[in-house]
């Protein structure tokens, strides 16, 4: 799919990639006003700029792509699309029954619409001055490399933000953003506890985990509303700083339910990180996002042959004492 010549279009509209169909679509029943400056909270906007020196215009020309819009991503894309003009959003599910309320800008009758539609345009409506982009797409999982639309859609953007409920995609988009140099924020939550993990050079999500976790089959979870409220009014507004030239002094955020407790960290970079360290495999030194097409390990009895994994993936492999018989990579 050519995600450029899709995000290069500058007709106003409402657009949507389907990636089986390799084609984007114009959804001419779902239609909606594209505003200027002076159109509604544009002029409030404006305001706020040439009378009390706050600028929260300035930014719209930066480009955000937000990778999953479900409990935490659809509130933050309500944040984003009051800031940001351009956005695109990626995810690859469907608005269900159990979306509705909990989840935000979903109505019943979106029930059975793709995610990425539907809150866009209903992220659209209420903020005429943004223009979004709605992209479904499977999120390669790691260590799988990442897909032409993964990159093309990190190199179209200056700020990352990822809300996926399970590790392996996002640091699929960690790699990403590595290889092409662009600050990540990546926003999780819990029961009645959320984390806000920047990743603009330094420390990045690896360095904070020490395993890759199982994923099994999909089942109705719960998190406390609020703290997903708060996380997202952080995570937008950490945008907003990069957005401005800003480094945040914190690389963490950790949010409790108990008060609302707020705590801010630095973390260094891991030197023993298996996502965002080289990897020296007999003789080679590879970066973490390149690609091996076949691998073949052994630890003891225990032999596993890999076609088309990352890089870094072996160092998570050595760190489980697994020793490398073969490989190849991408040249």
């Amino acid at each position: 799919v050519e995600a450029t010549r899709f995000l290069s279009l500058n007709n106003p509209g409402f657009y949507h990639i389907d990636v089986d169909d390799v084609d984007y679509h114009i959804y001419e029943e779902r239609r909606f006003i594209v505003g200027d400056e002076t159109f509604g909270v544009g002029q409030r906007l404006g305001v706020l700029r040439e009378k009390h020196g706050i600028d929260l215009v300035g930014q719209r020309g930066k480009k955000v792509a937000l990778f999953g819009v479900g409990f935490l991503g659809t509130r933050i894309l309500r944040n984003l699309a009051k800031f940001f003009q351009n956005i695109v959003v990626i995810d690859y599910d469907y608005v269900g029954d159990e979306n509705i309320n909990y989840q935000d800008l979903y109505m019943i009758d979106d029930i059975g619409v793709d995610k990425t539609l539907a809150a866009s345009y209903n992220a659209a409506k209420l903020n005429p001055l943004s223009r979004i982009y709605a992209v479904r797409h499977v999120v390669p999982r790691y260590p799988e490399p990442a897909s032409r639309l993964v990159e093309e859609v990190v190199k179209w953007s200056d700020i990352v933000i990822t809300t996926f409920d399970t590790l392996p995609p996002r640091l699929t988009v960690q790699l990403t953003c590595l290889k092409f140099n662009k600050p990540l924020i990546d926003v999780a939550v819990g029961p009645d506890d959320a984390q806000i993990r920047v990743y603009t050079g330094e420390a990045c999500i690896g360095c904070y985990v020490s395993s890759l976790p199982q994923s099994g089959a999909r089942s109705i979870y719960a998190s406390h509303p609020l703290i997903a409220e708060a996380a997202s009014a952080i995570a937008t507004w950490i945008a907003l700083e990069i957005a401005h030239g800003g480094i945040p002094k914190f690389n963490r955020i950790y949010l409790s339910n108990g008060g609302l407790n707020i705590e801010k960290n630095y973390w260094p970079k891991d030197s023993n990180c298996f996502i965002c360290n080289d990897v020296d495999i007999i003789g080679k030194k590879l970066k973490p996002y390149e690609i091996i097409t076949h691998l073949k390990v052994r630890r003891e009895d225990d032999v596993r042959e890999l076609n088309y994994v990352v890089a870094s993936y072996i160092r998570y492999l050595q760190r489980l004492k697994f020793e490398i018989e073969n490989w190849r990579d991408g040249t």
